[in-house]
């Protein structure tokens, strides 16, 4: 016998079945004598169980009419005694259904709400007072986290947060199948993972738009499970939340970047907006309104349900929800649902606006509450992409004007109107029309102002518009004779037709009928399409400022005047400097020489490189000629006279020619047509060069002007303290070889600095209280080393320096 009271009991043929109350188990034993006492089943911990009852078809007897056929009832067939002690029967519904007119068949609610907790869906009526709410007899659902419903097939599609597949099944539980599977969601790439985030149906086209959080994109899948592709990806887009109006083709998607927006498409990504781009904290459940075409958004951050319309116009606050947080939304008639995770109950509130309203409690508690869905009917006769697609083969997307065309996700092209393939292959300097696949078109056509696209999506989304245009919501670029006309032009938005008269008395009316701001009349600035703002401004200014009747732009027009004047006069006056401190060349036609007009002497120009004074050109060409020949400056720097430049033919020193170098004698510094031997490789140096001839009486004074005694001015100075170039080397006490080349003759113009005394015969040995040596003297009588004609160097001569004496510095 049991151990414990037992919990239930009950008799079959010969034994007696119970349950022990203190082992938890079912056991039976005979129902004579006890024996064969045995333990049947042990019960699970948790389960709870009050009575026991045995059903087995020995103990059926008799017979009734739903026995044969169910009696033809669609789902159940109650048998019901009569008077006579005949059986009759009745059909009955499912909860929520109701019996048709024909007494056996059942038709399905019209309007009803689905919701989601972590592991059940449960179904409640529109009636919620008069019906209870059950739970769909779907097993092994575990974390779901969004709902749709397919009305055609009456199925139920959800998320699976866990397993992160999409999943389809009946909503009898029969069916059950992977929608999308997380490891395999592009066709073009094979290896992609997803996490889907939210998922929307086209009831009309049998499509699932879904987000996906690790690709960033919304993908579209075909019922059956066969992918289409990705309709909206790129830069700036985070999609998560997702919501249809199928019936406009429209699709609108929560983008969560770091100014967060609510975005409108069509159904294939195309023609893309924002609608709400300010004012947007943390959006956390969305939902659309396909009866008034509204979009309704709860925002954590600011804790209040907001709507706007398609064109993201009118936007307003339908109630402010401080304590809870809705997670998901759905319209209903005339009500907005929402579940509350937080505070785990579904309410509702009348979408209409007045003022101090208060939601109503629908069903509660619900613990982990995840979505809620209004099941409404389909009328789909009227769609023109509910029969077979519309006869595409991707999508089907509805016009505002009741047509429909065929479109492609972003990998696919229209081959023809209805079926899409893989678009042609254009260069990176072209792009190709989404309408058409027939040609690839410059990059160069792309926003130029001229539509070459079919659809005009090439002049869409261009950064800037003409100055003359007016740059619409959908980046088309429109005429400004078309602003404020009183006719929509933009494709999509008001744009064109914002701001326009009458105005506010903040605002100015301009003669095209837009809205100003009153402070942007007479600012300078053109505001009015007409210009209008800034007409009578320069009137209005002159008649205030009395005497002064000058415009701004006259007075900018003389500083401007003022400005030139003085520039131009700086730049006269600094040419006048450069030319007073380098004369021009007199002398000669090829500028070789000029006559300074202060020190009233012969100055050769320094490193002239001209053509003829190569040596060997020059040489021949005054053979040819029989002139003079221009020697490298052994001539005496003298006075000129009527204007032009003289020189003297006498040597300036003269020297022996130990080393049988060319002499400083008459005969070959004549002006005669002797000339120079021809050049050596090393000429001896000269104690006075080039350099020094036509400078002589800076440093020194002439030799017909000496005396014999010391001249007691004017010290010696530096040459670098007198803005001079270096004086001349004196001859080297190396050996003089006949191996050094001639090189050009440069000169330079100098002038002659007054007020310097005049030095004679100064040995610059002897000279140890100067802080420089002193510059050698120009008539030294050494004989140790003949002259060379051309010692004399520039300091930009390229060839090296020759040999100077040793001088003792110390």
């Amino acid at each position: 016998m049991p151990a414990s009271p037992p919990m239930g009991m009950t008799q079959f043929k010969d034994f007696v079945y119970w349950i022990d109350s203190g082992t938890k188990t079912v056991e039976r034993a005979d129902k004579s004598d006890g024996s064969n006492h045995t333990i049947i089943q042990k019960l699970k911990d948790g389960v709870i169980v009050t009575d026991l009852m045995v059903f087995h078809a020995s103990k059926q007897t008799g017979w009734n009419a739903c026995g044969f056929n169910n009696s033809d009832c669609q789902h159940l067939c109650l048998s019901l005694p009569n008077k006579t002690n005949q059986w009759n029967f009745r059909c009955e519904c499912p909860t929520h259904y109701e019996l048709n007119d024909d007494g056996k068949t059942c038709k399905a609610p019209e309007k009803f709400l689905l919701y989601s907790v972590k592991n059940k869906v449960g179904r409640l009526h529109i009636d919620y007072n008069n019906h209870p709410d059950i739970t769909l007899p779907i097993r092994n659902l575990r974390s779901v986290k969004a709902i749709e419903y397919d009305r055609k097939n009456n199925s139920l599609i959800w998320i699976d947060a866990r397993q992160k597949d999409i999943m389809i099944s009946q909503i009898d539980g029969l069916r059950m199948r992977v929608l999308v599977n997380h490891w395999l969601v592009d066709p073009r790439d094979p290896d992609s993972t997803t996490n889907p985030v939210d998922i929307a149906l086209d009831p009309y086209g049998h499509r699932l738009f879904w987000t996906d959080a690790v690709t960033n994109v919304i993908n579209v899948t075909r019922l059956d499970g066969t992918p289409i592709g990705v309709v909206v990806e790129g830069p700036q887009r985070r999609p998560r939340l997702l919501t249809l109006i199928a019936e406009k083709g429209f699709m609108f998607w929560y983008n969560s970047i770091t100014q967060p927006s609510i975005e409108r498409t069509s159904l294939d990504g195309d023609k893309s907006f924002g609608i709400v781009t300010s004012g947007l904290g943390d959006v956390k459940a969305l939902t659309a309104d396909p009866a008034s075409g509204r979009i309704y958004w709860f925002d954590s951050y600011l804790s209040r349900i907001e709507s706007v319309d398609a064109t993201g116009s009118f936007r307003e606050e339908l109630i402010q929800l401080p304590s809870g947080i809705p997670v998901a939304l759905t319209i209903s008639g005339n009500y907005v649902y929402w579940a509350d995770k937080k505070l785990h109950h579904i309410q509702r509130i009348s979408k209409q606006r007045a003022p101090n309203k208060t939601p109503q409690l629908i069903l509660s508690p619900l613990d982990y509450l995840s979505d809620v869905l209004a099941v409404g009917p389909l009328h789909a006769a009227g769609h023109p992409c509910a029969k077979n697609n519309g006869g595409c083969s991707h999508l089907c997307i509805a016009l505002e004007d009741g047509g429909a065309r065929c479109s492609c996700p972003l990998h696919l092209s229209l081959l023809d109107e209805r079926n899409c393939g893989e678009p042609p292959t254009c260069s990176p300097f072209e792009f190709l029309c989404p309408a058409t696949t027939e040609n690839c078109f410059p990059l160069s056509w792309k926003c130029d102002g001229s539509k070459d696209c079919d659809d005009g999506s090439d002049e869409m989304l261009c950064p800037y518009c003409p100055r003359n245009e007016l740059r619409c919501e959908s980046g088309e670029c429109l005429s400004m004779d078309k602003r404020c006309n009183g006719e929509r032009d933009c494709s999509m938005g008001e744009m064109d037709e914002l701001d326009c008269a009458p105005c506010s008395a903040e605002q100015f009316t301009c003669g095209s009928r837009e809205c100003i701001s009153n402070k942007q009349k007479c600012d300078k600035n053109v505001d009015c399409l007409d210009g209008s703002d800034e007409e009578t401004c320069v009137m209005i200014n002159s008649s205030l400022s009395g005497t002064n009747n000058e415009s701004p732009s006259v007075s900018h027009a003389a500083v401007g005047s003022l400005v030139s004047i003085g520039f131009i006069s700086l730049l006269v006056i600094g040419v006048i400097l450069l030319v007073r401190r380098c004369p021009w060349n007199q002398g000669s036609t090829n500028g070789s020489f000029a006559c300074d007009p202060v020190s009233n002497s012969y100055t050769f120009q320094l490193n002239h490189l001209g053509g003829e004074h190569s040596t060997q050109k020059y040489l021949s060409r005054h053979e040819r000629r029989g002139g003079h020949i221009k020697s490298t400056n052994l001539h005496m720097c003298t006075s000129k006279s009527n204007g032009k430049c003289s020189g003297s033919s006498t040597a300036f020193h003269e020297r022996n020619r130990p080393t049988g170098a060319s002499s400083m004698s008459s005969d070959h510094v004549s002006s005669s047509n002797s000339s120079y031997p021809k050049e050596t490789l090393n000429p001896p140096p000269s104690p006075v060069t080039e350099r020094s001839h036509c400078t002589t009486e800076i440093y020194y004074t002439p030799a017909h002007k000496m005396n014999t005694s010391v001249n007691t001015g004017r010290s010696y100075r530096h040459y670098k303290m007198r803005n001079i170039p270096p004086p001349p080397t004196p001859c080297s006490t190396d050996v003089c070889e006949d191996s050094e080349p001639i090189p050009q003759t440069h000169h330079k113009h100098t002038r002659r600095k007054k007020g310097y005394a005049k030095v004679p015969n100064i040995d610059p040995v002897n000279v140890g209280t100067e802080p420089y040596p002193p510059p050698p003297t120009p008539q030294y009588l050494s004989d140790s080393c003949p002259p060379s004609p051309s010692t004399g160097r520039s300091c930009f001569n390229p060839y090296p320096p020759p040999p100077s004496v040793a001088t003792d510095s110390s």
